[in-house]
């Protein structure tokens, strides 16, 4: 099993300002968390075989997500630059990848304000003989599973192709999410302002023998509840 978990704080493809990049699931507790943080740069992660297990790949760009209670939280992250999960394999089972750009999840505060922007395509491809599901979670400038006793603004940009492609034989079936700007499974206190922009296409192929079907959901700068 290979997993990668990237949480960009101060390397050198990355720019940081205010209390950290990345806050850690661990609980903490603060006056005011603000991230800025920046990659210029492909983010890859590719894997093969005759029979292996399934891949993970988590890329937090100035997210904020876990246990954190906090008067006011400010994120602002940008990507330029591909974000890919690849995996061939004989056997395999499935691969997940969750990408967040400045989003906020698990969280509660006062105000949560957000702002993500992905310049590139972010891919997850997997074709193999048999495979469990595979998952992919695309958050930029959203807002999940989180509280907040004021207000929510939220503001994210997608220019590029999102895109997910699993081909197997015996597959569980894909599952793809996008939430761009949007508040999802929120309680808002004071009011909720969202603008969430996609130039480019948004696209999910599934092609298996016996697979137990694919679903896809897509939040752009809207507000709903738990899905």
């Amino acid at each position: 099993m290979k997993t990668t978990h990237i949480a960009f704080a101060l390397s050198l493809a990355f720019i940081a300002a205010g209390a950290s990049a990345q806050v850690s699931p661990n609980a903490i507790r603060a006056n005011s968390i603000t991230t800025d943080g920046t990659v210029a740069g492909a983010i890859n992660q590719a894997g093969g075989g005759g029979v292996g297990v399934g891949d993970g790949q988590t890329v937090s760009v100035a997210g904020v997500s876990g246990a954190t209670n906090a008067n006011n939280i400010k994120t602002k992250g940008s990507v330029v630059g591909a974000i890919n999960q690849t995996k061939a394999a004989g056997v395999s089972s499935g691969n997940s990848q969750l990408v967040s750009v400045g989003g906020v999840q698990n969280t509660k505060a006062r105000n949560i304000t957000t702002e993500g922007t992905v310049f590139g395509s972010i891919n997850q491809t997997q074709i193999s003989a048999s495979a469990r599901d595979n998952t992919q979670e695309v958050i930029v400038g959203g807002v999940n599973n989180s509280r907040a006793g004021g207000n929510i603004t939220t503001k994210g940009t997608v220019l590029g192709l999102v895109s997910q492609t699993g081909l197997s034989i015996g597959a569980a079936g894909n599952k793809q999410i996008i939430n761009v700007a949007g508040v999802n499974n929120a309680r808002i206190t004071g009011n909720a302002n969202t603008k969430g922009t996609v130039v480019g296409s948004v696209v999910q192929i599934g092609a298996a023998a016996g697979g137990a079907g694919n679903q896809q959901q897509i939040l752009v700068g809207g507000i709903e509840g738990n899905r």
